[in-house]
């Protein structure tokens, strides 16, 4: 039998191992966010699109429209998109 501290400590753990697995797939993200960071400058595009995050948001919307989680997911976006275009400026 599991006393609270056992289960306590491995929860802990496999957080540990999911933010490994975010971390790893955000440097992708990133490596991407790098690439049309390199188009746009090319083509003179603007860093941000709007169009671009409605389009995100709204495919959230729908997707997790049930989920209790769904603020806490537009709040993720949010941040991952404010990343990605503070990325995209700098030099």
């Amino acid at each position: 039998m599991q006393t609270n501290t056992d289960e306590l400590k491995l929860l802990r753990s496999q957080i540990d191992e999911i933010d490994n697995e975010i971390i790893e797939l955000f440097i992708k993200r990133m490596d991407n966010v790098k690439g049309i960071k390199h188009i746009k400058t090319l083509n003179n595009i603007p860093t941000t699109d709007s169009k671009r995050e409605q389009e995100i948001y709204d495919k959230l919307n729908i997707k997790y429209s049930d989920s209790d989680l769904l603020e806490y997911i537009i709040e993720l976006e949010n941040k991952l998109i404010e990343l990605s275009k503070l990325y995209q400026s700098k030099k």
